[in-house]
């Protein structure tokens, strides 16, 4: 090659050039961001919009099915999702991957604008967030004190310190969850009311004129220009009880006459216990194109700051970190890449059994690494678990390419020549071998990079690193390693060094005569099998077919391995009817049992009624002996025992949507039918897996119903007195929840507080009480008050506290946990089948989560595969100008792939899922290098006049030792892998074990069968009489 010969004769530059890389490489890799995994979140809007007072079937029907039906025409929307909750609609827009977010949001408030006036006129305008509002937080913050109110710390929270956290690069909102907001309460008794002949809407009204700040234009004199404002804002509690509210027979009736004002608490759903205390949240969410690990680290970064600032009696803290993880993952990563560098070091000596020697694979590894950074952040890249894995990878793949070159080069110094001339000659006939095993293995993942959907997603970042690293060790190869060889190699019997420590000495002369014995040995078996080679490739034909038989039957499909992410949680809802502090002491309950369990770390408990949300933090993975799948089966059956609450915890799922999706399996049943009939089919299909619980447990989330109670005007009576519904209607809110009328701000105070007028419990009983509330009419030029009971009539009815639509029709939502030894596939077909019996045509079953994602990706990866071998085969086709030599090389994938299988059949908890499919697709490559090393060298001996047989049996002799000493580089360096315990093992493990199995089933079959079909497909190469004189 002439780069080598280049590079040989001109030893500095061969240097610079790779120190270059190693510079430019650190500082680009000091610049690249962490993540957990590639940005791969599906674009994402929610929509909130607020209609006080309204409940949640009025909300369905007057805002969330008329915004849905003009969003759900946006193009590009891969599914819609709704929740209709009392006093409030959330819209979620979830969009292809492909669709840009910035243009789905002008599209979303052009339609929300054109559809603005056919929504209730008390609805405020809907609020577009850029994100899912149903995504997992970063950071929960817990607020305490030792001497104030939960109120008091979550008014601290609003005033104080919501806006600087939510001014933090990357922060979408911080939510405050417990402990309610102030507000003035105007507290009014009905008895004193009628006494004075007022109603509720008398005093509101007066409240709402007399309560003002307006702006009232402008004065001009001269050349000055004078603003104007007029003000009567009432400031105190003192204040409003002096207000005149009415005036009977010529005497003012002031409010402290029919009630009184007070400050309070809104009516409180809300709270939030961490560790058995009940504290206010800070809940911190990130933008979808945020770093939660950047996000997080600013936030810590400011807490000490913001504790300064605090007053004496409170305190902050991290209550759960979702980043650790994250951190602790990639940590773990860097520590596998440490030892596989370490490991293939040893392999590397053990064949060589020379430091010089040695020495120059190893350089390849660094360099390779490090320049990978500098392609990392050309494209944009993180460093994320998935480049970080393809750098483990990496390591035995980086080595490959210099080992062929040193081994070559230092075969011809062994016979005689000398180092420079040894480098010359080597370099220049393994030249075409190295690139072409280079571009092949940099070609199977250029399928991987351009698939769709998730798979596209998360392994474009990961197949182009790897696809990087393995072209750069290329051109070290072919520029840095010969020039080393010519320079630092000699022959064996003068390259002593170490080797003359004894212990030392001892072990590399076994490790000699074991390699001497080999070579040996393998000739007499490739010699036997090449007479038999009928029946070596009609073995591993058996093989392969045997190995995808087991794996249709036995392996267990997945779209991600569940993994101990060090989290469990999950969502419940409470007994209908119960309130926030009877809710709480059931919560508590669980608080107390979760404590009782010694490898739970933090509990965080959560209540938005009638939700409630449990997330635990396990302690650290070296301080607990049992993983979270054995935690789970010890705390779920005591925490199914508390009443009142449906609660199962689960583990987080690496790309779960949290909460209720927390499962294995994920499905809505739809239907446009009444939500009772949904209901009870939902019972029926949950019956028809009573007999299936070993298999899958599975579990529904049945909207709470409570007792309400539906208030009818009635028209005639109402307009024979002149009363008008609206009127009535008001009435009744302020009787039963309480109205807003108005703003306050506190003298000397700049945060403005709601004005909510209501009447107390006392009065709110039970429908009877109505009969205290009076309403006044004019009749007859006379005041006379009549009893609101005789304007209504009052029907009680079930209702539902929230309405949930999937694709914009009523769903249940199930979520089960599949036995681990069953394949989602099958899964999702037992579901289907027991269905079709159970339901009828009325009703649609939709996979959801991650059920949905493997069901769109399997498609996805059936195509990466297809395409993979296909590149493969055509740069081969392209390089050996052959299109039978391909096929040949081609013959020991399946063979590999069959090991990968057989693997994942014997260690525990093999399954079949992205992350494995993705080490298969990485075997193709690599299994492909020692068939092209095998096949060039035989082609090269036929055109020296050998026969086919002749030429197989010296080429795989004289190659035995560079495609044994790969495949230990590779199966060595994949071997911290396979056996990684802690943050992320679950991953990991599942890539290194297809690695080890694939490359050393599918090496001892390269081995054997390669040389076979060579004999049977291999043809001499015929030059064109016209060509054999240019």
């Amino acid at each position: 090659m002439k780069i080598s010969e280049i590079c040989i004769k001109r030893p500095v530059l061969s240097i610079v050039v790779n120190l270059i890389l190693i510079l430019v490489g650190l500082v680009a890799f000091m610049r690249l961001p962490i993540n957990e995994y590639p940005k791969f979140e599906r674009p994402t809007l929610s929509l909130e919009t607020e209609f006080h007072g309204a409940g949640p079937e009025i909300i369905e029907n007057t805002v969330t099915k008329v915004l849905e039906e003009e969003l759900a025409k946006i193009e590009g929307l891969d599914f819609i999702t709704s929740t209709s909750l009392r006093g409030k609609s959330n819209v979620y827009l979830h969009f292809n991957l492909d669709r840009s977010l910035d243009a789905a949001a002008t599209d979303v408030l052009f339609k929300v604008a054109r559809i603005r006036s056919l929504l209730p006129t008390d609805v405020r305008d809907p609020v577009m967030i850029k994100s899912d509002a149903n995504a997992s937080p970063v950071l929960y913050l817990a607020l305490n004190s030792s001497s104030r109110t939960e109120t008091d710390l979550a008014d601290y929270a609003r005033r104080y310190l919501e806006n600087p956290l939510g001014n933090i690069n990357g922060v979408s909102k911080v939510e405050i969850l417990g402990g309610g907001q102030f507000v003035m309460r105007i507290w009014l008794d009905p008895q004193k009311l009628a006494a004075h002949s007022l109603n509720a809407l008398d005093v509101y009204n007066e409240i709402r004129k007399q309560n003002i700040e307006r702006p009232g234009g402008s004065i001009v004199g001269g050349e000055r220009q004078f603003n104007v404002s007029t003000t009567a804002r009432i400031r105190s509690p003192e204040e409003f009880n002096q207000l005149i509210v009415g005036n009977k027979n010529g005497k003012f009736v002031r409010l402290e006459d029919v009630g009184h004002a007070i400050v309070g608490t809104q009516d409180e759903t809300t709270s939030f216990i961490f560790n058995g205390k009940k504290a206010v949240a800070l809940i911190i969410y990130k933008k979808s194109e945020g770093s939660p690990i950047a996000v997080a680290d600013l936030i810590k970064k400011d807490l000490p700051k913001i504790q300064e600032r605090l007053p004496n009696d409170m305190t902050i803290k991290v209550a759960y970190d979702s980043t650790t993880f994250i951190e602790i993952a990639i940590k773990e990563v860097y520590e596998t890449i440490i030892i596989a560098i370490a490991l293939v070091l040893l392999v590397v000596f053990g064949f060589i059994g020379s430091l010089r020697a040695s020495f120059i694979p190893m350089v390849t590894i660094p360099i390779s690494l490090i320049g990978t950074c500098i392609l990392i952040y050309l494209w944009g890249f993180s460093i994320n678990i998935l480049t970080l894995l393809a750098m483990v990878l990496a390591v035995g793949l980086v080595v490959d390419d210099a080992i062929v070159v040193l081994e070559n080069i230092y075969r011809y110094i062994e016979e005689g020549l000398s180092p420079m001339k040894a480098a010359l000659k080597g370099s220049k006939e393994i030249g075409f071998a190295v690139i072409a095993m280079t571009i092949t293995l940099a070609a199977v993942y250029a399928p991987l990079s351009l698939a769709q959907g998730v798979t596209g997603q998360l392994f474009r970042e990961f197949a182009l690193t790897l696809a990087g690293a393995v072209i750069l060790s290329g051109f070290v190869a072919l520029t840095l390693s010969p020039m080393m060889c010519a320079r630092l190699l000699k022959p064996h019997h003068e390259d002593q060094g170490l080797i003359k420590l004894p212990i030392l000495k001892k072990s590399m002369d076994w490790i000699a005569k074991s390699l001497k014995t080999l070579d040996e040995e393998y000739s007499k078996l490739l010699k036997f099998s090449l007479n038999h080679r009928l029946i070596v490739v009609l073995v591993g034909v058996a093989f392969t077919g045997m190995s995808w038989g087991l794996m249709t039957k036995f392996l267990p499909s997945k779209f991600v391995p569940e993994e101990d992410r060090g989290i469990i949680r999950g969502k419940g809802d409470a007994t209908k009817g119960l309130t926030i502090e009877a809710l709480d002491r059931y919560v508590l309950q669980l608080d107390t049992i979760m404590d009782n369990n010694p490898a739970i770390e933090n509990r965080l408990l959560m209540v938005k009624m009638p939700e409630v949300t449990v997330i635990s933090s396990l302690k650290p993975w070296a301080e607990r002996k049992k993983s979270s799948h054995e935690v789970l089966k010890e705390i779920n059956p005591e925490l199914k025992k508390v009443v009142g609450l449906g609660i199962t915890l689960s583990n987080q799922r690496s790309f779960g949507g949290g909460g209720k999706e927390e499962g294995s399996m994920t499905f809505v049943l739809q239907s446009m039918k009444p939500m009772d009939e949904i209901i009870a089919t939902s019972r029926k299909l949950l019956q028809g897996f009573a007999d299936q619980q070993e298999e899958i447990d599975l579990r529904f989330y049945l909207p709470v119903n409570m007792q309400d109670f539906n208030v009818n005007v009635n028209r005639d009576v109402s307009a024979y007195v002149g009363i008008s519904a609206e009127d009535i209607a008001t009435t009744m809110e302020i009787f039963t929840k309480g109205k807003k009328v108005g703003n306050y701000m506190p003298q000397g105070d700049t945060k403005e507080y709601d004005i909510i007028v209501g009447v107390e419990k006392e009065f709110r009983r039970s429908p009877s009480d109505l009969s205290d509330v009076y309403m006044r009419v004019l009749k007859k030029n006379e005041e006379k008050t009549v009893p609101i009971s005789q304007l209504i009539n009052v029907e009680e009815k079930l209702a539902p506290t929230q309405i949930e639509h999937y694709n914009r029709m009523r769903n249940i939502v199930f979520v089960g946990d599949i036995n681990s030894k069953m394949s989602l596939s099958k899964a999702v077909t037992k579901v289907q089948d027991i269905a079709k019996k159970t339901v009828s045509k009325d009703y649609i079953i939709e996979f959801t989560g991650e059920t949905r994602k493997f069901l769109q990706e399997s498609g996805n990866m059936l195509f990466v595969f297809g395409l993979a071998i296909l590149f493969i085969y055509l740069v081969l086709a392209a390089q050996f100008e052959s299109f039978i030599d391909p096929l040949i090389i081609l013959f020991s994938v399946p063979l590999s792939l069959a090991g990968a299988v057989i693997t994942l059949l014997l260690i525990k908890d093999g399954s079949m899922n992205i992350f494995s499919q993705i080490g298969m697709v990485t075997l193709i490559g690599l299994i492909t290098k020692h068939g092209i090393l095998i096949v060039d060298f035989a082609n090269a001996l036929q055109e020296q006049g050998k026969t086919a047989l002749e030429s197989v049996t010296e080429a795989c002799r004289l190659r035995l030792r560079p495609i044994l000493m790969t495949t230990g580089a590779m199966v060595f360096g994949a071997i911290p892998l396979a056996l990684a315990t802690g943050a992320g093992a679950e991953i990991r493990s599942n890539v290194g074990w297809v690695i080890v199995g694939g490359m050393s089933f599918g090496t001892l079959f390269t081995l054997f069968v390669v040389p076979a079909v060579y004999t049977y497909l291999s043809r001499k190469r015929a030059i064109h009489p016209d060509l054999q004189s240019i």
